[in-house]
C-alpha cells in the first residue's frame, strides 16, 4: 500500500522557543499548552494547530517546544501570523518565558507516512507516540539545493522502505520556504509508537548525512486543533 495523501496546507509554519532562564520547560509547556493556546485558538484560528514539547535534557535542549500552524487559506493565515499576530495572542505572557528572538519557519509540507494502517493517524495515536524532529541544516561549502534534492529524491525513499515495520507512525518532511533565527533547510517530524521502535529502525546509510548538520528533538506532540 502506497502511502496516503493528505491534503497540504495553503499556508504552515512553525515556532521554536526554548524557555527563558528561570522558567523550567514544564512551566512554559504548562502557560504554552493552557493559556497561549487557547489566545491562539480564539484570535487566530489555524485550521491546524499542534504542540510538540521537547525532553529538557537537563536544559542541554536547544529549544523546549514547537508550535505548528496550518492554514487552508494562505491569505488568511497571512493576515494572523508573523507581524501580523492579534495583540491578545502576541502579548498574553508567552512571550516573557521564552528567549527572544525565536526561531520562526515558512514551510511546503510533504506527507511521506501519514498513518500506519494508510490513513492518517488519529489524535490518541499521535499524542501516544514518541515523536522525533529533526532540524536539517545544509554542512558548510553545501547548498541548500543540494540538501534538498538529496533529500527528497533519495533520503525519503531509503528511509520510508521500513518506516512503518520498524513501528513507525507518522513521517512528514518540511522544507523551508522562508526562515529566521536559523539558517534551516527543513525539519523533518517523526512519530514511533515508542522510543524503542525509535531506535530500532536504522535504515542504510545514503550520503544524506555527509551533507548536513543535524540536530534531534526527541519529544511528544499535543493536537490542539485538527
Amino acid at each position: 500500500m502506497g502511502p496516503a495523501t493528505t491534503p497540504q496546507p495553503a499556508l504552515k509554519t512553525f515556532t521554536l522557543a526554548r524557555a527563558r532562564a528561570g522558567v523550567t520547560a514544564a512551566q512554559l509547556a504548562g502557560y504554552w499548552q493552557g493559556v497561549h493556546a487557547a489566545n491562539v485558538v480564539r484570535c487566530m484560528a489555524p485550521d491546524r494547530y499542534t504542540l510538540t514539547f521537547f525532553d529538557p535534557r537537563d536544559g542541554r535542549s536547544p529549544y523546549s517546544g514547537m508550535a505548528e500552524l496550518g492554514y487552508d487559506d494562505a491569505a488568511r493565515g497571512r493576515s494572523v501570523t508573523g507581524a501580523n499576530i492579534p495583540a491578545e495572542a502576541a502579548a498574553d505572557g508567552w512571550a516573557d518565558l521564552v528567549e527572544l528572538p525565536t526561531t520562526w519557519l515558512r514551510v511546503a509540507e510533504q506527507v511521506i507516512v501519514a498513518g500506519p494502517e494508510g490513513e492518517p493517524a488519529g489524535r490518541a495515536e499521535r499524542e501516544a507516540a514518541f515523536k522525533l524532529t529533526f532540524l536539517i541544516t545544509a554542512r558548510d561549502g553545501v547548498d541548500a539545493e543540494t540538501v534538498r534534492r538529496h533529500w527528497l529524491e533519495v533520503h525519503v525513499p531509503n528511509f520510508r522502505e521500513r518506516f512503518v515495520e520498524s513501528g513507525g507512525v507518522r513521517y512528514v518532511v518540511n522544507l523551508a520556504e522562508r526562515a529566521t533565527g536559523e539558517n534551516l533547510v527543513g525539519l523533518a517530524e517523526l512519530s514511533y509508537r515508542d522510543r524503542a521502535s525509535a531506535e530500532a529502525h536504522q535504515p542504510p546509510e545514503d550520503g544524506f548525512k555527509d551533507l548536513i548538520v543535524l540536530r534531534a528533538l526527541p519529544g511528544h506532540e499535543v493536537l490542539v486543533t485538527v
